[in-house]
């Protein structure tokens, strides 16, 4: 019997995108995290990193069935129902990694294509060390040694609420977050966001230390979200204001975002091309974490949301 991933499968497979696209008048909002020759530890062992020959040929696919349009023409779109063009296309990269700078926004300037980098703010000028990128790197090192290896993803993949335990077991096999935070410098400096600023692409607030919403009171998720967008506007001299969830908005509450809502021009949530209560908040789909060519994987977050508007779950409802 067929489950739902083959059946999203076969569909991506024999339906054209161009089909897809009639039934569909979201705006796509893909994201990325890291683009690189070869995966630095910190990222090797949470998603995938992809080259930056496949993502020019990402590139190339989005921009020849896909019309760019800037933030601001999304902020328009839903704080003054301003029209987007057809198939409108909006790129966004997660959490401030180096890379974005020096790899990513180059080849997006040679194209043209607008782009809004979301920044963890505690990260900025590698003033600390994201607890997933230290579980990474002591996954990485732990490669071969006896008694931890068959673990598996066990240390990138602790909850926000257990982080202490990855630097219990960070000292334990002497890896030094500190050492490897300022020898590898991860993230993406102040003078490097300003420069991105100054060349026509835009930013967002992606959390004070990305945690996971679900796991927090609601009175700490607003002061992440609110003291992360204040800082970014703050220190940046930014008169718009995006937030994108860490993780998810999973389980976040209409309480929440009744309590955000005055300080945030847009937010970004994770769950593909659905509807949200709040024409305010849209949805992000993932195309970096697959295998498959780049087609396949557009026509999978499209072919998901179909599915769900057919079964009727096509809209984020919240408590």
């Amino acid at each position: 019997m067929l489950n739902t991933d083959h059946i999203v499968r076969l569909l991506s497979k024999r339906l054209s995108l161009e089909f897809l696209l009639r039934r569909s008048k979201r705006p796509f909002i893909p994201y990325y995290h890291a683009v690189a020759e070869s995966a630095p530890d910190h990222v090797k062992h949470l998603y995938p990193v992809i080259s930056p020959e496949e993502f020019e040929k990402d590139m190339d696919y989005l921009l020849a069935n896909f019309t760019p349009i800037a933030l601001s023409d999304l902020i328009a779109h839903v704080r003054d129902e301003v029209p987007l063009p057809e198939k409108a296309l909006h790129l966004t990269f997660d959490d401030g990694l180096r890379e974005c700078y020096e790899v990513v926004a180059p080849i997006l300037e040679a194209k043209g294509i607008p782009a809004t980098f979301f920044l963890t703010t505690d990260l900025i000028d590698n003033e600390k060390l994201f607890y997933r990128h230290l579980g990474s790197v002591i996954k990485e090192r732990s490669i071969g040694k006896r008694g931890f290896v068959q673990r598996g993803r066990v240390a990138p993949l602790l909850d926000y609420d257990e982080q202490q335990y990855l630097h219990t077991i960070a000292e334990a096999m002497k890896v030094d977050g500190e050492d490897y935070l300022q020898s590898a410098k991860p993230y993406m400096t102040t003078e490097m966001v300003r420069d991105l600023l100054a060349r026509g692409f835009t930013i967002g607030a992606h959390s004070l230390d990305h945690p996971a919403y679900f796991l927090l009171s609601l009175e700490e998720q607003i002061r992440q979200t609110k003291a992360s967008v204040s800082l970014i506007k703050d220190r940046f001299n930014i008169d718009y204001a995006a937030f994108a969830f860490p993780f998810t908005d999973r389980c976040v509450s209409k309480e929440f975002f009744d309590s955000i809502a005055a300080d945030i021009d847009i937010a970004f949530g994770s769950a593909n091309l659905k509807r949200d209560i709040y024409p305010w908040i849209l949805h992000r789909s993932n195309i970096e974490d697959s295998s498959e060519p780049v087609d396949m994987r557009v026509k999978t977050c499209y072919v998901r949301y179909l599915l769900r508007k057919f079964t009727g779950s096509w809209k984020v409802r919240r408590k």
